[in-house]
């Protein structure tokens, strides 16, 4: 009997260590999850500027900063309107490499979402998606919050894709016409139609057609944005590199060029290109070159040529009104 009781007592003690086990494992596990804090969600495109029609990568980013694996990480992006959402590029957030998930993307509706099974204590992923915007302009784009089983939300994150417009570029003439050998002006201008955003490594080139050359000497006027403008005397080509133009901003540059052929002569630029846009307009600019003049006489010149006439005219007389032999 006395065994019994004793075998009896050990079991209540034992059960009691076990619930106070529970307890304080309960408390512990409270405590944590108590301090637990909300993940991190960022987003960036690069290119952050880009020519309408032209593509850049949305890259989202999910941080796990507690101590503890999260479960079922949940997050969206819907896009702006002007932008397109095309497919996604690649990540980890929706793959076995964090515990498995799902990811949704319906470039229709311009939306894509990312379910993650495990994110680790520590851990970050990613998702990234080809967008390309249709309007020009600053597009400001932003995430639901990122959320987790039994984690506060967090986020959201937002970037802004801005879609520009190509540089512009116009050039002319200083004539219409002039004679051969003889020099007039070439100007180009060109132009950011962006207003709020900047375009750098602006450039083209211009190769003159046959009977033009730049001019000796080239007579280079005014600049463009810090680039390199190339205009060698006697050459056919005319360049601009590396300039940079603020929003709105436009600039004009001038070099002297001389006809070495007569005929009309029709000159077009490649397309001006822009490192954030690409390629814009060419430019076109036409003259017509007449046959050199005739030198004028100077005044020993004239006076000479009128005795000769006299002469000739005198020695004509002299045979009319010889007598006939």
């Amino acid at each position: 009997m006395a065994k019994l009781w004793t075998d009896c007592l050990a079991r209540r003690t034992s059960v009691r260590a076990m619930i106070l086990a529970a307890l304080v494992a309960f408390s512990f596990a409270g405590e944590a999850f108590a301090q637990a804090v909300a993940l991190t969600i960022t987003k960036s495109f690069n290119p952050s500027t880009v020519a309408v029609g032209g593509d850049s990568i949305l890259t989202i980013t999910v941080t796990n900063p507690n101590a503890f694996p999260v479960s079922l990480v949940q997050f969206s992006d819907t896009m702006p309107a002007g932008i397109d959402l095309i497919t996604q590029t690649g990540g980890d957030c929706s793959t076995l490499a964090t515990g498995g998930g799902m990811f949704s993307i319906n470039p229709g509706a311009e939306t894509f979402s990312s379910t993650s099974n495990v994110l680790a204590p520590g851990q970050s992923c990613s998702i990234t998606v080809r967008v390309r915007p249709t309007t020009v302009g600053p597009h400001l784009n932003t995430t639901s919050q990122v959320t987790g089983t039994g984690f506060p939300p967090g986020g959201p994150a937002t970037a802004t894709l801005t879609a520009g417009a190509p540089p512009t570029i116009s050039k002319a003439f200083g004539a219409a016409s002039i004679d051969n050998t003889a020099s007039t002006t070439l100007s180009f201008t060109l132009s950011n139609p962006n207003a709020a955003s900047s375009l750098t490594g602006v450039g083209f080139a211009d190769t003159l057609p046959t009977g033009l050359v730049v001019a000796t000497p080239e007579g280079l006027a005014g600049s463009c944005g810090g680039g390199t403008i190339t205009a060698a005397a006697g050459t056919n080509t005319i360049s601009l590199a590396g300039a940079t133009l603020a929003g709105g901003a436009s600039c004009t540059f001038t070099v002297n060029v001389t006809a070495t052929t007569a005929g009309p002569k029709n000159n077009t630029t490649t397309a001006v290109t822009s490192v954030e846009t690409g390629p814009g307009n060419a430019a076109t600019a036409s003259i017509t070159v007449g046959a050199a003049p005739i030198p004028a006489l100077s005044s020993f010149g004239q006076a000479l040529v009128v005795l000769i006439m006299a002469l000739s005219g005198l020695m004509f007389l002299r045979r009319r009104l010889a007598p006939v032999r």
